[in-house]
């Protein structure tokens, strides 16, 4: 049937009838590697390309959210201890203020306060949140030297500020 849009003729329906696809890894050193793909040609060419991004989707989900190991070589434990500047911004490890590490402690001692209150309890704290957000800040303010390493690869990069460790990071793998 002809269904007339402007200029343009409608002839026919599109219907899908086969698909192509490549999962990439790209590791720490920017090489590219081809983790898996899947070449389909049939009538049910949609739902087969759905079921199998889905399956690929929980595959790479499970690997990106296994927890990673740090592999140092030998020397890299000492240079870290010696490390005076980030790897990442180039800038120095600072003693946090007084002012900072008495915000962080006290941000501490709430979390530990909502923590006994739900375990007496049985039930959430009706600010965990807020007081959850209040203590990762504060942590973050003391801006603590972390052994900055790439999750997949697992090796060990450099001492790094927490702050700039996290701004590297991917993303989250979680979908919904």
């Amino acid at each position: 049937e002809k269904m007339k849009l402007t200029s343009t003729e409608r002839l026919q329906m599109h219907k899908p009838c086969g698909y192509c696809y490549a999962v990439i890894h790209m590791n720490s050193l920017f090489n590219y590697e081809i983790i898996s793909h899947n070449l389909y040609r049939g009538s049910d060419a949609l739902e087969k390309f759905v079921e199998r991004i889905k399956e690929e989707l929980l595959n790479i989900q499970e690997d990106l959210s296994a927890s990673a190991e740090i592999i140092m070589a030998s020397g890299d434990l000492k240079v870290y201890n010696e490390a005076t500047e980030c790897w990442i911004c180039k800038k120095s490890f600072l003693k946090p203020s007084s002012e900072v590490l008495q915000k962080f402690e006290e941000a501490k001692y709430r979390l530990l306060e909502v923590i006994e209150w739900e375990a007496s309890m049985g039930e959430d704290h009706p600010e965990k949140k807020k007081i959850q957000k209040e203590y990762r800040e504060a942590l973050s303010g003391l801006n603590r030297k972390v052994k900055d390493h790439d999750h997949i690869s697992e090796k060990y990069r450099g001492p790094a500020h927490d702050t700039c460790n996290k701004k590297l990071r991917i993303g989250s793998f979680e979908t919904k």
